[in-house]
C-alpha cells in the first residue's frame, strides 16, 4: 500500500497476520530513504560528485574512509597501492612478499609520536629516541647495540676519531688506540711515555692511578733511550707501596743507566723516580712498558687508568726511597 503526504511517501506491506506493515519511507524533507529491510542496486553513486561510488562486485571510489575495525583486509595483489597524493605505498605480491614504497624516507613512531627507526631513500637505517634523525651510514644506532652473537666487519672503527681502530687480519697494524691495554685487573700495558730533544736536566716522574688508598705489590718494566754514552737499558722495579710508603721495594737494571732507580709518594700519589734534580738527559725517551699486581690485590689499583709522567729539577716528596 503507498501512502502520500506533503514530505514523504510511505509504502507498507500486509503482514501474514493480515495487518499493514511500514516497509518504506522515502522522505523529500530531510533526504533520505529508509527501509525495514534491505536496499539492493548494481551500483550505489554519490548524488552530488557521481565520481565516487560503491560497486560492491567491482571497483569502489571513495574520497576518505574511516573504519573502527577491519577483521579481514583482501587487498588487490600485485599492483601498487597508491596513496592520494599519487605515491606508491604497498604492493602485495603473489606468494605473499609485501613491498612498501615510499618518495624519500621510511619513518616509524612510537606511542608519543617520536621517531624511533627512519630509513632513507638510499637505505641507509638509523635508530633513534629524539625525533626523526636520518642514518650517516648504513647502519646508524643512536644509542648502544647488541648482538646475541656477534658484529662482523673487516675492521672497528672509534666513532669518536678514526684514527685509532681495531683491524684484525692487518699484516701491519692491527690495533690503534689512545689509551692503555688492561689484561685482566692484575696487568697493563699503558700508554705513558716521556721524551724530550737535546739537553735536559732533572728527575723523571711517573705517578701511578689513584692515591695511597690504592695499593698492592707492583712490578713494573721501563725502557729508557740516551742519545749519550749511557744509550739503552731497561729498568724492572717494584716494591709494596702501602700507606704512603714502600716495602721491601727493589729495582734492577738490563744495559746500563747513570740514572738512580727510586720509589716515592708525591702529591697524593705513588709514583717511580728515574734521575736525580741534577740528572741530564741526551735526548730521552722513557717508556713505561708493563706493570702489575699482585692477583691477592685485586682491583685495588686500576692499573688501566690515569697516570702521569713528567720531568722535574725539584725534590718534593712527601716519601721517597734511596736508590
Amino acid at each position: 500500500m503507498l501512502h502520500h503526504s506533503s514530505d514523504s511517501i510511505n509504502f507498507y506491506r500486509r503482514s501474514t497476520s493480515g495487518g499493514w506493515n511500514q516497509d518504506c519511507i522515502w522522505d523529500s524533507s530531510g533526504n533520505f530513504i529508509w527501509r525495514n529491510g534491505s536496499i539492493r542496486a548494481p551500483i550505489f553513486y554519490d548524488f552530488n560528485d557521481t565520481n565516487y561510488y560503491v560497486d560492491p562486485n567491482g571497483t569502489t571510489n571513495l574520497l576518505t574512509l574511516s573504519v573502527n575495525r577491519i577483521n579481514n583486509l583482501r587487498p588487490y595483489v600485485d599492483t601498487w597501492h597508491t596513496s592520494t597524493d599519487g605515491t606508491r605505498r604497498f604492493y602485495f605480491a603473489n606468494g605473499g612478499t609485501t613491498y612498501y614504497s615510499t618518495g624519500n624516507n621510511f619513518v616509524f613512531r612510537n606511542s608519543s609520536d617520536v621517531g624511533v627507526v627512519t630509513i632513507d631513500g638510499s637505505g641507509n637505517l638509523r635508530t633513534s629516541t629524539s625525533g626523526d634523525n636520518y642514518a650517516s651510514y648504513s647502519l646508524h644506532v643512536g644509542g648502544t647495540g647488541f648482538a646475541s652473537a656477534d658484529f662482523r666487519a673487516p675492521i672497528f672503527y672509534d666513532s669518536n676519531n678514526t684514527g685509532y681502530y681495531l683491524d684484525p687480519a692487518s699484516t701491519t697494524t692491527s690495533l690503534q688506540i689512545a689509551g692503555a691495554i688492561e689484561q685482566g685487573n692484575d696487568l697493563a700495558r699503558p700508554l705513558v711515555q716521556w721524551g724530550a730533544s737535546g739537553d735536559t736536566t732533572g728527575m723523571i716522574v711517573i705517578k701511578l692511578p689513584g692515591t695511597s688508598s690504592n695499593y698492592g705489590m707492583i712490578h713494573a718494566v721501563i725502557d729508557i733511550y740516551e742519545y749519550s754514552g749511557a744509550n739503552v737499558s731497561t729498568i724492572i722495579v717494584g716494591g709494596h707501596n702501602w700507606n704512603g710508603y714502600w716495602y721491601n721495594y727493589g729495582s734492577n737494571v738490563v744495559g746500563y743507566t747513570n740514572k738512580t732507580v727510586r720509589l716515592g709518594f708525591k702529591d697524593g700519589q705513588y709514583c717511580i723516580v728515574l734521575g736525580g734534580a741534577a740528572s741530564v738527559w741526551s735526548y730521552g725517551q722513557v717508556v713505561l712498558r708493563k706493570i702489575q699486581n699482585g692477583a691477592y690485590y685485586t682491583n685495588n689499583m686500576d692499573l688501566g687508568g690515569t697516570y702521569s709522567i713528567s720531568q722535574t729539577a725539584t725534590e718534593s716528596f712527601t716519601y721517597v726511597t734511596g736508590d
